[in-house]
């Protein structure tokens, strides 16, 4: 079964944007320096998920255009032994690029942390408080992290065999990636010798730029097609702007 779960996100988005207009009106009308920290963190929470919400939900609108196959190049579908070999490779590259991220988010929340614990607080308690707060969402993200991967392997299980392709995005049986725009872009596109089309991007995050690569599955039938596509993504990513 084909899902939509950018609609999922979006609804998150939604969620956590209040959460942050919770905490600063919460730290607003206490008006008390204990408690000013809480203005700072929510104002971080509602920026940074009232940005993803417009992505999210273009991502949405995109991923039922290409269910409706508008704006592709390609639609594939697989043997169950096919899915179950090439899906296993997708998980494999997911788990090492989570992996990465991690370590660079866990450095930033201890930059983030040691400099609020310094300046921002006199009180010894009010600091604990907002460290142990702080060590508590990382615990969430890197729960995530861990858990992705596994939930990202049940979809594709779950997921009939199938790819779609386009020009700035792919969706490869149950996962969506879009490799090109405002934060995104590709830096190599190529046919590996896993016959994948394998999609080197980069994207711009607050704590740097992360390089990510999406291998997309080739059925055997389609290999000289694929390398017209492979053509046609480089080009477009190369020299249009979107």
């Amino acid at each position: 079964m084909k899902r939509n779960m950018m609609k999922r996100w979006v609804i998150a988005s939604v969620i956590l944007c209040l959460v942050g207009i919770f905490m600063i009106f919460y730290g607003v009308i206490r008006d008390d320096y204990d408690h000013y920290w809480m203005i700072m963190v929510g104002l971080m929470i509602f920026l940074t998920f009232f940005i993803c919400f417009f992505i999210f939900i273009r991502d949405a609108k995109r991923i039922e255009e290409i269910f409706k196959e508008k704006k592709i190049l390609a639609h594939w579908v697989f043997s169950d032994y096919e899915k179950e070999e090439k899906s296993e490779k997708i998980i494999k590259e997911q788990k090492k690029r989570n992996k990465s991220i991690l370590l660079v988010i866990s450095l930033f929340f201890v930059l983030f942390i040691v400099l609020f614990d310094i300046f921002a607080f006199d009180d010894s308690e009010d600091a604990l408080m907002f460290t142990e707060m702080m060590l508590a969402v990382l615990v969430i993200v890197s729960l995530a992290a861990y858990l992705s991967p596994i939930a990202a392997r049940k979809r594709m299980e779950k997921s009939v065999p199938e790819v779609y392709v386009g020009i700035y995005d792919a969706w490869v049986m149950g996962e969506y990636v879009r490799w090109k725009n405002r934060f995104r872009n590709v830096r190599t596109v190529q046919i590996d010798t896993a016959i994948f089309i394998e999609v080197s991007y980069f994207i711009r995050q607050r704590y740097g730029v992360q390089d990510h690569v999406l291998n997309i599955p080739i059925p055997s039938e389609f290999i000289e097609d694929a390398q017209r596509f492979v053509q046609d993504i480089d080009q477009a990513n190369k020299y249009k702007r979107i």
